[in-house]
């Protein structure tokens, strides 16, 4: 638990699940107003040590969900579930940002008994029962685009 893993581009055929309180970086995440490896990972590494990746650049892909307890934190990538769900939670408090879901027949996003704050850059889920499940959830929830690429604006807010 409390780990920081970071996750550099590319494209990676499985998903994780994430143990309490760990922290799954991708290369795409930025931070202001640094935007430097270590200001985001919150960490300050000894004088002389070896250097750390850029960060801000090209998100990486998982092919599969991402399960989140309780304080995890999920940020700079994106999630491509195919028939999967994207996104899972089943309880805790949950911080995602910098991160799009698509999905072909699963659920793009699933949160049951969770809180936080939750900001998608978008969420592209076609042919599943249900593009985004929220139950007994509270806190915030935003999609910022609409997933066709075209910056059209928000696709929707959900404050509780």
């Amino acid at each position: 638990t409390g780990q920081r893993i970071f996750v550099y581009t590319g494209t990676y055929t499985q998903g994780i699940s994430l143990n309490t309180n760990e922290w799954l970086i991708g290369q795409g995440a930025t931070n202001s107003p640094t935007n430097t490896f270590d200001a985001l990972m919150g960490i300050t590494p000894p004088a002389g040590t070896f250097a750390r990746p850029t960060i801000g650049g090209t998100r990486p892909t998982l092919q599969n969900t991402i399960t989140m307890p309780n304080l995890s934190r999920v940020q700079g990538l994106n999630v491509s579930a195919g028939g999967n769900t994207g996104l899972f939670s089943s309880g805790g408090t949950l911080n995602v940002s910098q991160v799009n879901v698509t999905t072909t027949t699963g659920t793009a996003v699933n949160f049951t008994g969770s809180s936080g704050s939750v900001l998608l850059d978008a969420v592209n889920a076609n042919g599943g029962a249900n593009g985004i499940v929220l139950h007994s959830t509270s806190g915030t929830f935003t999609v910022s685009g609409d997933g066709t690429g075209h910056a059209n604006g928000s696709g929707g807010s959900i404050s509780a």
